[in-house]
């Protein structure tokens, strides 16, 4: 069996295989491998194994030529797509490589799981870490439920801890969810959390992974690699807390030299506490965007509500005394409202950015709210 007819056989495109193929490699460094994605710009120039000898020499010498020549096959390549079993994997080649994700820098090709539809979206990275604070459960509980009532998908990891409880949330909310994994498929995920990603695919859901199934993270580059993934599928990013180890560091700052155009969101936290240093880092070195509210996310990024299962927007018994407050008035005041509902201050200030998000009020200069 030819190479060509092997694609043939598992319905496979040229320049997804040649992709494929080089990134199943197991003896050439990650480092190698990018030089070479820099160097052929298709897929398919990679089955040119004579055609390009001397590309390939000057690039990862004459031993790995050689071994990358002996695994050019039919056999070999088999036996990598048969070891993929329900995984997926699309390059930069294919036409239906999510069109945003065309700009990504050292990315060429990806790994996933169910709807790939998803990237097609407008997605934010909630960005979080292991180690947190009851702070930050309390800013994923104030942010999280209001902006799942956006247009926007997010994209989160499978961690213990804060990730799990956006899991929850958006499940909760009726969103479907796109999980990263930093490791390939295969290897080490926590066998709780396995179920978690059945459950996301089962759900219409999507799990996408920069690594080769058998392969797990290491080094610079695969960090570099796994946050160009992430920056490239989003148009913002939230972070509720981080420590100054935090590896989402590296991440905004990478999103600060080759995107620029993503916008990072934070909300400032204690001085001294050490969870809260990444945040106020963040905000001092101007990468990453102050929030002190939902809405300033909402409003800055112009997202709108969405009606879930495309039916009217119900309001609740809170919702419905606000805009009643607003029966011959247009234009009034948190301190009208407060008379009138006679609801608490912060009852009122949560119902009031629900309204704004639902696109029922809008949200003036002095504390002034017009109905829409």
């Amino acid at each position: 069996m030819t190479i060509t007819e092997c694609l043939n056989k598992y319905n496979i495109d040229i320049n997804d295989a040649g992709w494929f193929f080089i990134d199943s490699l197991d003896f050439m460094t990650r480092e190698i491998k990018y030089a070479l994605y820099q160097k052929f710009h298709f897929g398919k120039n990679f089955f040119g194994i004579d055609k390009y000898k001397q590309e390939y020499v000057e690039i990862c010498g004459e031993e790995n030529y050689n071994n990358i020549k002996q695994n050019c096959n039919a056999k070999f390549i088999e036996q990598k797509i048969k070891e993929l079993g329900t995984i997926k994997f699309i390059s930069i080649n294919n036409e239906n490589f999510p069109e945003k994700m065309k700009n990504a820098e050292i990315v060429f090709i990806f790994y996933y799981k169910g709807n790939l539809s998803l990237l097609n979206s407008r997605c934010m990275y909630i960005a979080n870490t292991r180690n947190h604070s009851p702070y930050a459960v309390k800013i994923i509980n104030t942010y999280l439920p209001k902006l799942a009532l956006t247009e926007l998908n997010f994209i989160l990891g499978i961690n213990d801890g804060l990730d799990m409880l956006c899991h929850t949330t958006l499940k909760n909310s009726g969103k479907k969810i796109i999980a990263i994994t930093y490791n390939g498929f295969n290897k080490s995920i926590p066998a709780h959390n396995r179920k978690k990603l059945v459950d996301i695919v089962k759900n219409d859901g999507l799990i996408i992974s920069a690594m080769p199934p058998n392969v797990s993270w290491k080094g610079n580059l695969s960090i570099t690699i796994m946050n160009d993934l992430i920056l490239s599928a989003c148009v913002a990013g939230f972070i509720a807390e981080g420590t100054s180890a935090s590896g989402i560091y590296h991440l905004v700052s990478q999103n600060e030299q080759l995107y620029q155009g993503l916008s990072f969101y934070t909300v400032p936290g204690n001085i001294g506490v050490d969870t809260s240093v990444l945040p106020n880092v963040l905000i001092k070195e101007k990468l990453a965007n102050i929030s002190l509210d939902p809405i300033d996310i909402i409003d800055d990024l112009n997202l709108s509500y969405i009606k879930k299962n495309e039916q009217e927007v119900n309001f609740s018994e809170d919702e419905l005394l606000v805009l009643n407050a607003f029966e011959k008035e247009q234009l009034v005041s948190f301190n009208f409202l407060l008379e009138q509902t006679k609801l608490s201050a912060p009852k009122l200030l949560s119902t009031l950015t629900i309204l704004t998000i639902k696109k029922k009020l809008s949200k003036l200069a002095g504390n002034m709210y017009s109905k829409i």
